[in-house]
């Protein structure tokens, strides 16, 4: 074993986050700046075979696992902090650097992880432009940049928000966005504000229809405007963005209920998808398993669940080659909901409960609340069916379990 071996005490603080040796080894911050490590260099330096000795993974272990330096043996001076003015480079730089670090940290372990420990990337990022906005304004040649990363951060800021269901403030983020990216005057930007804004009116819309709501019908088309709007831009910038843009106009073409050009939308998607999809090239994180979800859903929203079951072992597959935990627990509502609609009570059932377990597992409200949903659908559909409502009553107890300990706290 070796004479500087931190291993069990990153196997205790990675514990104590409820993280997986795998979803450590996809966030490993490493030496060359870059996030990732295979499973089996984990379980060897958790197990003493191997040390850890790069001084700048360290310190990125210990902002992800919450350990203090001192613990691996660092001092307080940390040489990445960007106040130190390593080579002449200036304080502006450095902070940037160390954004640009988290805001990838963050994609990579965003579909892995409960929600609460990549908040805690997105936070840190708000925070540093939170300062560089106050006290370090960029200079002209540090401009661009800045717009740029502020752009990523806007969109980490509102997924997390959408996480937590704060719906309007990650509207908010987007029509910020868009500013930003008016400012840069690139399309590759402007074609992911618009898309941010669209999926949110469709959200919107989708909840005003659930209610019944008149209104629903112009929010519905305000999504659409947008996306439209985004796939316009889209053309200007990479495969990798139009795909995506692509993808997710489908989802409002199905919507309301324009088969032809869904079907036309999703292919799109599919044909432009280069292998590289979901790699980063211009922050596109959305990967193959993600697209293939929006024709899953398409094809309830149009009435033809039997399609959706249809794509059960293609996306099962993808979502595993992708390892998208947290699409790997959504995908179980879209199942859930074609076999209600085949009338298939109890595989329905089962789908709903595995969804509501991983909702717990990754600590989103956002989830917790689709189950809850997802129950009482099966219910007014199946109102004699008594397993359903004892899953409708655990799960109403469960939220008012975890209300009253908010309320506590």
């Amino acid at each position: 074993m070796s004479a500087f071996h931190y291993g069990s005490l990153i196997k205790q603080a990675r514990q104590r986050l409820r993280m997986t040796q795998a979803e450590l080894a996809a966030c490993w911050p490493r030496d060359d700046g870059g996030v990732g490590v295979s499973l089996g260099f984990v379980q060897m330096v958790e197990a003493g075979k191997k040390s850890v000795r790069s001084e700048r993974t360290k310190r990125g272990l210990c902002d992800l696992l919450g350990l203090e330096p001192w613990q691996l043996g660092l001092s307080d001076f940390d040489p990445q902090d960007p106040t130190w003015h390593p080579r002449g480079r200036c304080l502006l730089d450095q902070t940037l650097d160390l954004a640009e670090y988290t805001i990838q940290r963050f994609e990579a372990i965003y579909r892995r992880v409960p929600l609460p420990v990549a908040a805690a990337d997105a936070r840190a990022v708000h925070q540093l432009f939170a300062f560089i906005k106050e006290h370090q304004p960029p200079a002209a040649r540090q401009e661009q940049r800045f717009l740029r990363l502020y752009a990523q951060s806007l969109i980490i800021d509102a997924v997390v928000l959408i996480g937590y269901e704060r719906y309007e403030q990650a509207l908010t983020c987007f029509r910020e966005m868009r500013r930003v990216a008016e400012q840069l005057g690139e399309a590759t930007w402007l074609a992911h504000a618009l898309v941010g804004s669209g999926i949110e009116y469709h959200r919107a819309a989708y909840f005003q229809r659930q209610a019944h709501a008149s209104s629903w019908s112009a929010t519905m088309q305000e999504a659409l405007q947008h996306l439209e709007g985004a796939r316009d831009y889209s053309f200007q910038s990479s495969r990798s963005v139009a795909a995506y843009v692509h993808a997710y106009l489908a989802r409002v073409y199905s919507a309301i209920g324009d088969c032809s050009r869904f079907e036309r939308a999703i292919g799109t998607a599919l044909r432009l998808a280069p292998s590289s999809y979901g790699d980063g090239t211009d922050f596109v994180y959305h990967p193959l398993s993600g697209i293939l979800a929006e024709e899953s859903f398409g094809w309830l929203e149009l009435g033809q669940p039997e399609k959706t079951l249809a794509l059960q072992r293609t996306i099962s597959d993808q979502i595993q080659r992708d390892g998208n935990h947290r699409l790997e627990a959504w995908i179980r509502v879209d199942w859930a909901r074609a076999l209600m609609m085949c009338r298939e009570v109890e595989g329905s059932l089962a789908e709903g409960r595995l969804f509501a377990t991983r909702a717990r597992e990754l600590e989103s409200p956002q989830m917790q609340s689709r189950a809850r949903r997802l129950a009482e659908e099966l219910r007014q559909r199946f109102p004699t069916v008594q397993a359903i409502k004892q899953w409708v009553e655990e799960l109403e107890e469960e939220n008012k379990c975890k209300k009253q300990s908010e309320e506590e706290v």
